[in-house]
């Protein structure tokens, strides 16, 4: 469901809007299973850090952030680099 710019489902469809949580859990997801990040879903990820610290909880389809920081997407963002954590997964 990537379209390029986030994770385009009916949720973001009917929402209008992409969840900030989405590029995070890709990420996360791919360093578990070994296989390779895409740079650009890494990119849009941090695109979304809010200036004042943490992950947008959403964004718009021109990747511009709305709202505060949520806490799912800026702690699913942060578990991607811990090393302990992925190594116990697999």
């Amino acid at each position: 469901m990537w379209d390029g710019k986030g994770i385009l489902d009916a949720e973001a469809r009917e929402k209008n809007r992409y969840a900030g949580h989405n590029p995070a859990l890709i990420l996360y997801v791919s360093r578990v299973l070994d296989m390779p990040i895409n740079q650009q879903i890494e990119a849009t990820l941090w695109g979304m850090q809010n200036p004042g610290g943490g992950i947008a909880a959403y964004f718009d389809f021109e990747g511009n952030v709305l709202g505060p920081s949520c806490i799912k997407a800026t702690a699913m963002a942060l578990l991607i680099y811990n090393e302990d954590l992925i190594a116990r997964m697999l």
